[in-house]
């Protein structure tokens, strides 16, 4: 999961991270908007609106039975996962996305999702995550958001909802809300390759900001493997235990994409 404002450098990190997820070939994106498409024109898109429920129930439900392993860059999530929505299961916008998320990995799923209103984000999801990549934000609700899960304790004492101020664009704490260790470091993307790399805390939050913070070991590598695609050991965003429903959605399939 990829949180943080409008700006932060949040697409540019899911089109970086897309090669460490799954082959070109599985990756599909979905997104109310063409933003993430236009930087990756190679990947099927399927434009979806919370406001469309059935439309996203049957696609969800499609790929859940087509039996073709798949992974999933949901831009703007909360157009699947709000919290508010009048959907099922605490607030996914249909049940087909519950189920994909939650029990899609026995079948070889798995999801990224990326949203600049975290608060909104249904709490389940990044209860269970495997990984948080957290820009950098101001916004009251969503450091509120982050307050029931970021916290670490290997370093009890420190405020992390302070670093998320201080964080340079283009710079993402690392968080394993599931794992031992939940702060993992930071992280940003080389524009010039477009690849993801680790950085230090005084680079993170730059010298003046980072003060008498105490520095990312420089000998310690961020670990991202749990972003490397969905195993029966655990998927990138939830921990099912059991394969979803079986019974085919109606018609012949999920919806086309657009742009292909």
């Amino acid at each position: 999961m990829i949180l943080g404002r409008r700006g932060t450098g949040k697409t540019k990190l899911m089109e970086a991270l897309a090669p460490l997820l799954a082959p070109r070939e599985k990756l599909v994106i979905v997104s109310p908007i063409v933003t993430l498409k236009r930087r990756m024109p190679y990947l099927p898109w399927y434009e979806i609106h919370v406001s469309n429920k059935a439309y996203i129930e049957k696609l969800f439900r499609g790929w859940l039975n087509d039996g073709v392993q798949r992974f999933v860059l949901a831009d703007e999530a909360d157009e699947l996962t709000a919290a508010n929505a009048a959907g099922t299961a605490g607030g996914f916008v249909a049940q087909s996305v519950y189920d994909y998320i939650n029990y899609g990995r026995e079948q070889g799923l798995g999801i990224a999702l990326s949203s600049r209103r975290p608060s909104n984000i249904a709490k389940d999801i990044t209860s269970n995550a495997n990984l948080v990549l957290v820009g950098p934000t101001v916004d009251p609700y969503a450091l509120d958001y982050y307050s029931s899960w970021m916290q670490d304790p290997t370093d009890p004492d420190r405020d992390y909802r302070a670093t998320c101020r201080l964080l340079k664009d283009h710079v993402f704490m690392v968080w394993s809300p599931i794992g031992n260790q939940k702060f993992l470091g930071y992280v940003t993307v080389d524009i010039s390759t477009m690849e993801l790399r680790e950085c230090s805390e005084k680079e993170a939050l730059g010298a003046e900001r980072a003060g008498g913070a105490r520095d990312t070991d420089p000998t310690t590598t961020t670990d991202t493997s749990g972003m490397a695609g969905p195993s029966k050991e655990g998927s990138s965003t939830g921990r099912g235990a059991s394969s979803a429903g079986s019974s085919s959605p109606t018609g012949a399939g999920p919806p086309t994409a657009n742009g292909t």
